[in-house]
């Protein structure tokens, strides 16, 4: 048990350093899809402990992208976030779902869907704009939509 726990622990930091690198900088570079979304994964397991949903992520080993690994991985952490803070109040069984699909040989679709409330129509047109929540007083910024959005 001790083994398994500090293997863990030793798996996390690896993915913390890498996931930081990638943050701090903007330097374009080849990376594995699926790694770069397992390792912002493993970061938000403290977040979904206490949360009525779990994630799924469906990557196809092989997709190697060239591009911006860390602010690709701050908007999968942003979405993701979101969703558990605002899609699953009062439901035990929330899911979210990350999937990528090769289109051709030059792009790929990636897509971050869940199972929530779905968002009002009146709040539609508002939650892209900074500091937009509805979750004010309950650890909501209002910034995390919008730094997805750009």
């Amino acid at each position: 048990l001790l083994t398994r726990n500090l293997q863990r622990a030793g798996e996390l930091i690896a993915s913390f350093k890498h996931v930081a690198v990638d943050r701090a900088s903007t330097h374009r570079r080849r990376f594995a899809l699926d790694e770069l979304v397992d390792e912002n994964l493993r970061l938000l397991k403290p977040l979904l402990k206490g949360a009525p949903c779990h994630i799924r992520a469906e990557i196809p080993a092989g997709l190697v992208l060239e591009g911006f690994p860390g602010p690709l991985g701050q908007v999968l952490v942003n979405l993701v976030h979101n969703a558990v803070q605002h899609a699953f109040e009062g439901r035990p069984d929330g899911l979210v779902w990350i999937e990528a699909r090769a289109q051709g040989q030059e792009m790929v679709m990636l897509l971050v869907h869940d199972n929530g409330k779905g968002i009002p129509p009146e709040a539609c047109e508002a939650i892209f704009e900074p500091f937009y929540t509805t979750a004010l007083g309950r650890g909501g910024s209002g910034l995390g939509l919008h730094i997805v959005h750009t």
